[in-house]
């Protein structure tokens, strides 16, 4: 396909006359607008495959839509005579004795033109494509000047003499002689260019400007029959747009009296009396008085906010003076919150993609240091070892901090599986029995070394009377968390003390870790359960760790139905605490 100036042509055409169409439809009450509807539409769709006939690139594609214009081509000249008749006469189509004859000539045009390549009695010949404007002219045969065209001009001859004894009849009546004249006129200007195209007298060959001339022909029909008669373009703009737009419209004089309202503006402005015209819409008991104060206010922003039973709403409101009316004005009212809510939260859902990139890019970053930082220290000391010259002393120091930089790779490795298991559902929980008790013991045992090295003091709260001890959870994920929780503790003091408890009641476990760190801003308590989160991100981070402890262990919380919590301050500690439910079981002496 080569679409070309003339497609956009016949892309005009078939957009007006339809537009024409459906205007006249809109008031199918009134004398000849069915018929007028009939003509434009069928004018419009033969002007809508024209388009492709004339961007079509080969001679066999442009007969075939020829061909399918052909369906609406026959149906012209019938409608503007329906319509003459019905506009002079009164005479509806279903009172026409034979009106169905009308179609006979048509429907064996139509079966012509689709079967041309047996007799050429439509099309005798074509010309070559013009390479100028991808047209070819069509050379007509017997039928297609007296089987379409001697046929159509004998309809438009009788609508012609049907008008102008119109016109005759009806002089001493200034307004139905002008449409008749009007109509006349237009009725001539299609045919009139159809000459020009027999007789290769238009200004390019092969455009068919009759279709063309047909969309000015049903413009001035809309002019005679849409604005001089009753279908005229006020009430149909008053009906289409006015009444049926969502947005608000009102027109109010020089003392605020309503002149004009639809129903919108009545929705938005809280009025549900139907007589408004000469009241203001303070006495038509609008209850949406602070919209209304603004509408009336002389110096209304262009967006007002208001606040109505506890909902946010926004309007946009724009004023029009009326420069043939003193002090009249129109006003145009728009509920603009759904567009206002949807910008916010396409900013924060902005704002939220920007940070997740940032806290993912500094997730990289750090997860690089963790695994890099490990790996040469194994791989420089594994060299080192590989000498022989090494002590016995040498080499125990030097494969301890193997050992210790090989487990903290692995406690990373470990975390990031753990996550992928985690956001994936592949992990489940595996219920058992457990003695409280025993991680209580355990913990502190674990962890007692590594808290004297660093000089902190390290305390447990009592052990639980057995017969409440012995619950049902997930001993694994449990020994998770509070291993997570304790190991933070230690990492982040460096003097002062770590105590973890806990507690239990009827229906609950309540666990806590305490410690006297380095604490927590307030503004990043909800941060660090975050994926990607560390209190120390920067760069020159003092404390290693992947970041992802804590959002592991809020996830092993809520899979155990409890909830985690934090209270801290920045230079004073740290207190985690998160509680589950539990199922008690009997303790067996």
């Amino acid at each position: 396909m080569d679409f070309t100036i003339y497609s956009y042509i016949y892309l005009a055409t078939s957009i007006i006359t339809l537009s024409v169409a459906v205007m006249a439809w809109q008031r199918k009450r009134v004398v000849g607008s069915k018929e007028l509807a009939g003509m434009t539409l069928a004018v419009s769709l033969c002007s809508f495959f024209l388009i492709f006939e004339s961007a079509s690139e080969t001679v066999s594609g442009k007969v075939f839509w020829s061909k399918v214009s052909y369906l609406f081509v026959v149906l012209i000249p019938i409608f503007y005579y329906l319509f003459v008749f019905r506009f002079t006469k009164l005479i509806r189509f279903k009172d026409l004795k034979g009106g169905w004859m009308l179609f006979l000539l048509p429907f064996i045009t139509l079966i012509m033109a689709w079967t041309n390549d047996y007799h050429h009695l439509i099309w005798s010949g074509f010309s070559p494509i013009s390479e100028k404007t991808n047209l070819i002219v069509y050379y007509h045969g017997f039928w297609f000047l007296i089987g379409y065209m001697l046929y159509s001009y004998i309809l438009i001859f009788f609508s012609t003499i049907r008008l102008l004894s119109f016109n005759r009849k009806n002089k001493h009546k200034k307004a139905f002689r002008h449409q008749g004249w009007v109509v006349v006129l237009a009725g001539l200007i299609p045919w009139a260019a159809s000459i020009l195209y027999l007789t290769g007298l238009d200004p390019v060959p092969g455009l068919d400007i009759t279709t063309i001339s047909t969309m000015i022909c049903s413009l001035l029909f809309a002019y005679s029959i849409l604005r001089s008669q009753l279908l005229n373009l006020v009430p149909i703009a008053r009906e289409t747009l006015v009444e049926t737009l969502p947005i608000g419209i009102i027109a109010l004089d020089d003392q605020n009296r309503i002149q004009d309202i639809n129903e919108s503006a009545k929705v938005l402005l809280g009025i549900t009396m139907k007589d408004l015209f000469g009241l203001t819409p303070f006495q038509a008991a609008s209850t949406a008085t602070e919209l209304l104060d603004a509408v009336l206010s002389e110096e209304t922003p262009a967006q007002v906010d208001l606040t109505e039973n506890g909902c946010f709403r926004s309007f946009q409101i724009v004023k029009k003076n009326l420069k043939s009316l003193n002090g009249s004005r129109l006003i145009i009212i728009n509920d603009i919150t759904e567009q206002i809510i949807r910008q916010k939260e396409l900013m924060e859902a902005k704002l939220k993609a920007e940070e997740s990139d940032n806290l993912k890019s500094a997730f990289l970053a750090n997860m690089s240091h963790e695994i890099r930082t490990p790996m040469n220290s194994i791989m420089g000391f594994i060299s080192i070892l590989q000498e022989s010259d090494l002590s016995s002393e040498e080499r125990e120091e030097y494969l301890g901090i193997v050992k210790s930089n090989g487990d903290r790779l692995l406690s990373t490795l470990n975390d990031i599986v753990d996550l992928s298991k985690i956001e994936s559902g592949q992990i489940h929980l595996n219920l058992t029995e457990m003695d409280v008790n025993e991680i209580l013991i355990n913990m502190y045992g674990l962890f007692k070394n590594e808290a004297e090295i660093k000089g902190l003091v390290f305390s447990r709260s009592d052990l639980m009377p057995n017969d409440v001890s012995y619950i049902r959870t997930d001993k694994d994920k449990l020994y998770s968390i509070i291993t997570n929780l304790i190991k933070n503790a230690l990492k982040y003091t460096n003097e002062g003390f770590v105590r973890f408890e806990c507690v239990m009641d009827e229906t609950h476990l309540i666990f806590s870790v305490s410690d006297s760190g380095i604490g927590i801003p307030k503004e990043k308590h909800k941060a660090v359960f975050e994926r990607f989160i560390q209190v120390d991100s920067s760069r020159k981070r003092v404390y290693e760790g992947s970041g992802l402890g804590l959002a592991i262990t809020k996830a092993y919380v809520e899979m155990l139905g409890g909830k985690i919590w934090l209270e801290s301050e920045e230079g004073k500690g740290s207190t985690f605490s998160f509680n589950i439910p539990i199922e008690h079981v009997p303790f067996n002496f």
